[in-house]
């Protein structure tokens, strides 16, 4: 059960995985908006019986594979925060970044209880079911990983932004905060090899 954490140049589910396509018995992935036919399923050599056509960033994928093998892939990392749509009942979400997040971080305007019940994710060691309850004793997991993928079960349709990482502030940069507010201060050096301004805005 994976996830891709880039935008790829080329989206065609073969040239995804090429790398590993020669492993691959079946690829399916589970499209909540698509009420009469969620689950696509793309199976190597067989196009005719394929409606999985192209692999994104931001939707999870079930691989069966014939052996142990190694995806490769190159892309574009995704922008740093991504809308999504998520529907009610499940949905088959993937971590699109390449840095993982705190659950209740990383799910931006969704809050447990109101707007989802749980969420699953599959461990590939011991071919089992996680689950996360916003209960820390219990749960088997609390953060998302780039390259998995989770099922959410929503409790309403809702559009929600995923992940904002933290900002690294530069050397030059220094920041004070007293909890509510945050002052910024930058350092500025002219370099006589340069002509005109460069404006940074930051919010």
């Amino acid at each position: 059960l994976i996830s891709l954490p880039l935008t790829l140049q080329d989206s065609d589910i073969e040239d995804a995985l090429s790398s590993i396509l020669g492993g691959i018995k079946d690829a399916w992935t589970y499209q909540a908006d698509d009420a009469a036919s969620p689950w696509k399923h793309f199976r190597p050599g067989l196009a005719s019986y394929s409606n999985l056509k192209t692999i994104e960033p931001g939707r999870g994928y079930w691989l069966d594979l014939k052996y142990n093998t190694t995806l490769q892939l190159s892309g574009n990392p995704i922008p740093a925060q991504a809308s999504f749509r998520l529907w009610k009942g499940w949905n088959l979400i993937g971590w699109p970044y390449l840095y993982s997040k705190p659950i209740q971080e990383a799910l931006l305007g969704l809050t447990f209880g109101q707007d989802y019940s749980v969420i699953t994710s599959f461990d590939n060691t011991t071919k089992a079911l996680t689950y996360f309850y916003n209960q820390p004793q219990t749960d088997g997991f609390s953060s998302l990983e780039p390259g998995k993928a989770y099922y959410i079960h929503m409790l309403k349709d809702k559009t929600i932004g995923i992940g904002v990482p933290s900002v690294d502030i530069p050397q030059n940069l220094e920041a004070q905060t007293d909890g509510q507010s945050v002052t910024l201060t930058w350092q500025a050096q002219n370099n006589p090899a340069l002509s005109g301004y460069n404006v940074y805005r930051s919010s």
